[in-house]
């Protein structure tokens, strides 16, 4: 036999380690481009964090914004630096860039003039420079609501900055070459890479429609690539025009992960990631029947879009998830709803957002100034169907009550791409008796470059010996493939069942006792092996019995109710032959008693007197009362129109409210019928004239909430709130 010598061995060897570590360095490159998004950072102090697998809160950030915003992470997933776009003069709030320590970065006060506005809807975006190792890229877009300051009559435009993370021991530094892009650019715009691999595109839409001097010039969409050279400017293509007197060509810009395919407004586009080239394809509000454009999102296979619709109900709305499937040749035939829930009437609901988890994810708030910010998630997006799995409270993001933080921020939703092109087939799942199981050989696929398993091999096949999802990755050049199988094992021999979710009241034990097996090992969450388990706590709870290669397992979710509370607040003085509304606080309240018996969770009062409310749940009751007492008053008249035509004739343009008192406090806002505010203002003076951010708003009904105080002839503030309708007529 003939042995190869030392030296031909080490070669061999280190060759192999070599190999090893380019596999390993391949394999994890996918990993490391999400990990560029595991932080987020927007809205008043809000943050979540994804480097632990999963969405948790981190509320660590300086920013505040509204929606503007965006935050780069290191392919480690290590903070480098988030910014909230950009200021605003009349508000006095300052554009700024934070880095990692939550410092403002060296260069990183934009102020009110540099920048865009942090009202934007996607003001910001970055991404690492191409062909450099630390050097990034961050571009602005202004707000509508720049145009009101005289500095600015058409906006700050886009504009184009470069950071150095080299700089300052790695907190970076802005550097003083920012560019304008475009003069006029308001909102909206999307980054993709290019299909280099290494270049990027820019797609920012023109604003004209949104100055009122200038709305009959056309707009387009400007298409830049930038390069280690910076921007440059590739292509000019006309937008559609949208539907008459609706504005619908204009909304969030959301591009595929793979770069093929991106929306605006209500509309399809097709995208060459290697021209940079943009094609109309079709108008979604005709093309899957949609009346009103509501929130959108993709997902990360880029298979599927995802269709947010919110609808009216007489006291509540109803979200409606639409999948539709664009691998379907009848794409509007294969929408169907995969999930829907009930919210209140004044709901609101965020533009959902990829993951680096590969999940959907979307903010909820069911009340505006009055109900916490929610986060929810479609669990699989990249699965056909009900399997999609929305969550609609997957956790609690802020419980100040506010309405306005619904935003993420902007990533280029490459780093989140899933996109397998090389085919392959481990074959069919395996499943057999769990008595007579052994082993199983799973093959890769011939002369691949690198593979890797599920069980972190990265051979070519491997043995496994037990059941399970097994899935393989392997790489030829550039390109990925992938594909799962699932080995299940037949347990004929018993099951194991803990029972429904179930909640229980403080205090109380609840005893989960299964199946008894000889023979079997017992292993609950807690590697407790008792075969039965006492609950005292709220939370998950499962149990897996093994008996030789036969596993069974089932889970239960037990929650730990409370007592309700109830708080109806000071005691209340109003005018005479007027009614307030009392709305006392409270929690966990599932029915209400009022003093005259009635249960609403409201009461109307006008008569002086003590007003009780007894509120209970299934864990106990709790009470509380305040006294109204009645005055009379000076008379103090308010006129609240309840119409107005804003179409330019001269007659009835503006909506104001009208009244012969003067108010220290006023508080008027104008919502539409999916609880977007349209209109707010504190100053009586102040007019509507029926547009939203220079988008006109169409004929319909809209409501208004009314909050006002003043002083009555005694020196005792008054306080008044008046809802009701409003019909704008075009």
């Amino acid at each position: 036999m003939h042995h190869p010598s030392l030296h031909a061995q080490a070669i061999f060897y280190a060759n192999k380690i070599i190999c090893i570590l380019l596999i390993l360095c391949t394999s994890q490159s996918t990993q490391a481009q999400k990990k560029q998004a595991n932080n987020w950072f927007f809205g008043d102090h809000y943050g979540l964090n994804f480097s632990n697998g999963q969405a948790q809160t981190d509320y660590n950030s300086a920013i505040y914004t509204y929606e503007a915003c965006t935050t780069v992470s290191d392919q480690d997933g290590d903070l480098l630096f988030y910014t909230n776009a950009g200021g605003r003069a009349n508000q006095a709030i300052s554009g700024l860039i934070w880095n990692k320590n939550h410092e403002i970065m060296e260069g990183g006060n934009l102020g009110f003039e540099l920048g865009g506005g942090y009202s934007a809807a996607q003001g910001a975006v970055a991404f690492r420079k191409p062909a450099t190792e630390n050097s990034y890229c961050l571009i602005t877009v202004d707000e509508f609501e720049s145009t009101g300051d005289p500095n600015f009559p058409s906006g700050k435009g886009c504009q184009y900055f470069e950071i150095d993370m080299n700089a300052n021991a790695g907190l970076g530094e802005v550097l003083p070459n920012n560019q304008k892009l475009m003069p006029i650019a308001f909102e909206y715009m999307g980054a993709t890479i290019h299909s280099n691999c290494e270049d990027y595109w820019l797609i920012v839409p023109t604003g004209h429609y949104a100055l009122a001097d200038d709305p009959s010039v056309a707009d387009s969409f400007y298409v830049f690539r930038i390069s280690e050279n910076g921007p440059s400017l590739i292509h000019v293509t006309p937008m559609p025009e949208g539907r008459p007197n609706s504005p619908d060509e204009y909304g969030l810009i959301k591009i595929t992960p793979d770069g093929k395919r991106f929306i605006c407004g209500s509309h399809l586009y097709d995208f060459d990631n290697t021209t940079g080239h943009v094609e109309h394809d079709s108008s979604l509000l005709d093309l899957i029947g949609l009346t009103e454009i509501g929130p959108r999102g993709f997902s990360s296979n880029s298979r599927f879009l995802y269709q947010f619709s919110v609808f009216d109900l007489d006291t509540t709305k109803q979200l409606n998830i639409y999948q539709y499937d664009f691998d379907d040749p009848d794409f509007m035939g294969s929408g169907e709803i995969i999930g829907q829930t009930i919210l209140s009437r004044f709901a609101i609901v965020g533009s959902p957002q990829i993951a680096p988890d590969g999940k959907l994810y979307f903010l909820i708030q069911e009340g505006y100034f009055s109900s916490p910010t929610t986060l929810a998630v479609i669990e699989s997006p990249n699965v056909k169907g009900e399997g999609a799995s929305p969550n609609y409270n997957k956790l609690t993001i802020s419980n100040i009550p506010d309405n306005r933080f619904l935003s993420f921020g902007n990533f280029p939703d490459n780093i989140f791409k899933y996109d397998p092109v090389i085919p392959y087939d481990l074959g069919e799942d395996i499943e057999m008796s769990c008595e007579a199981y052994d082993s199983t050989n799973l093959f890769g696929p011939e002369n691949m470059d690198s593979y890797l398993w599920s069980t972190g091999s990265v051979e070519k096949d491997i043995t496994v010996f037990s059941p399970g999802i097994y899935w393989v990755e392997f790489w030829e050049a550039c390109e990925m493939g992938v594909d799962t199988l699932e080995i299940r094992l037949n347990n004929e021999q018993f099951d194991v069942e803990l029972g429904s979710d179930t909640t229980f009241c403080q205090n109380e034990i609840w005893l989960l006792e299964p199946v008894f097996v000889s023979d079997a090992i017992y292993n609950w969450q807690d590697s407790s092996s008792a075969y039965a388990y006492e609950v005292s706590d709220p939370g998950i709870y499962w149990l897996e019995i093994q008996q030789g290669n036969c596993v069974a397992s089932d889970s239960i979710t037990i929650l730990n109710d409370l007592p309700p509370q109830v708080d109806m607040g000071p005691d209340l003085v109003i005018c005479e032959n007027e009614e307030i509304r009392i709305f006392p606080n409270t929690s966990r309240a599932l029915s209400f008693e009022w003093q005259d018996a009635s249960t609403r969770p409201y009461f109307d009062a006008s008569e002086k007197g003590t007003y009780q409310l007894i509120v209970s749940n299934e864990c106990g009751t709790d009470i509380d009362e305040l006294q109204l007492n009645i005055f009379q008053c000076e008379a103090c008249e308010i006129f609240v129109p309840n119409a107005f035509s804003p179409n330019n004739d001269g007659f009835n343009d503006a909506f104001q409210v009208l009244s012969n008192c003067s108010f220290f406090q006023f508080d008027f806002q104008i919502f539409d019928r999916w609880g977007t505010q349209v209109f707010g203002s504190e100053n009586m003076e102040e007019t509507w004239d029926g547009f939203l951010k220079g988008q006109i708003c169409q004929t319909g009904v809209y409501v208004y909430i009314l909050k006002v105080q003043w002083l009555n002839q005694y020196g005792i503030p008054m306080d008044e709130v008046q809802t009701g309708d409003i019909l704008l007529i075009r």
